[in-house]
């Protein structure tokens, strides 16, 4: 037993040993829907970390969510490492206000700026919609649940005295869904 019990040790300590030697850190990166623009981004990201993983020890995953809500929330409570989010929805998680209410992120951190985001609004012809103000009363959809265009389009209809109550219906379709919904005649 000697001799096969100093080999099964021996054996042990390289494959512990190389584990802590060869070991590599994971981190996610939450993302967004996987028909949006987030989730590329996100593996953009992750494969440019993981093409030097090897001197970094650092791996990269990208998980597709509901958006920058979610993503701000999952950092906080420890569920992802990095996530994507939009610029105002961080704010107002730094400052403790609208879906952050009473319950501020103070620890979050700008890592990257990817792109400015804007707000489009897109109809059919036949809706007769010119103005934000005159989509009160339609079929409207204005995101996902607990993503950036969500928070974005409420805000802006907030702005111009419209609530999500003043539609005939809302949606709450992601990016990928919502042309083939507009094409439907659905929103």
């Amino acid at each position: 037993c000697k001799k096969s019990c100093f080999m099964k040790k021996t054996i042990l300590l390289l494959l512990s040993s190389s584990i802590i030697l060869f070991g590599a850190e994971f981190i996610t990166i939450g993302t967004g829907s996987v028909t949006g623009t987030y989730y590329p981004t996100g593996g953009a990201i992750c494969k440019l970390v993981n093409k030097y993983k090897k001197e970094t020890k650092i791996r990269c995953s990208v998980e597709s969510t509901d958006g920058s809500i979610y993503n701000i929330k999952a950092i906080k409570d420890g569920d992802l490492d990095f996530g994507i989010a939009q610029s105002d929805t961080v704010y107002e998680a730094i400052n403790g206000t609208k879906k952050f209410e009473g319950d501020p992120v103070r620890k979050l951190r700008a890592v990257i700026s990817i792109y400015t985001e804007l707000f489009t609004l897109i109809t059919r012809k036949d809706a007769n919609i010119k103005t934000l103000k005159d989509t009160k009363g339609k079929r409207i959809n204005i995101g996902n649940i607990g993503s950036g265009n969500e928070a974005t389009a409420i805000a802006l209809l907030n702005g111009v005295g419209i609530k999500t109550n003043d539609f005939s219906y809302v949606g709450r379709l992601k990016a990928g869904e919502a042309p083939d919904a507009l094409r439907d005649n659905l929103i």
